[in-house]
């Protein structure tokens, strides 16, 4: 599985001044489900790198879902 995020935010730097900091973050990563009846179980994980204005930036995401059936 592979995500990408990308974002934009403004900081107030002074009276009527805001400045923009970008980040970029690709995560590859991976995911597994195993099923138990009704019952979906689904680990993964994924280690998210920065990339041009946040190179240098890394990670580690750990993911469990437990999903069902409602009827």
């Amino acid at each position: 599985m592979l995500e990408i995020v990308g974002g934009t935010e403004q900081t107030v730097q002074g009276k009527g001044v805001t400045a923009d900091e970008h980040s970029l973050l690709v995560s590859p990563g991976f995911r597994y489900a195993i099923d138990i009846g009704k019952l979906q179980i689904v680990p993964g994980v994924a280690f998210p790198i920065g990339f041009g204005p946040s190179k240098g930036e890394y990670g580690a995401f750990a993911y469990l879902s437990f999903e069902h059936s409602l009827f």
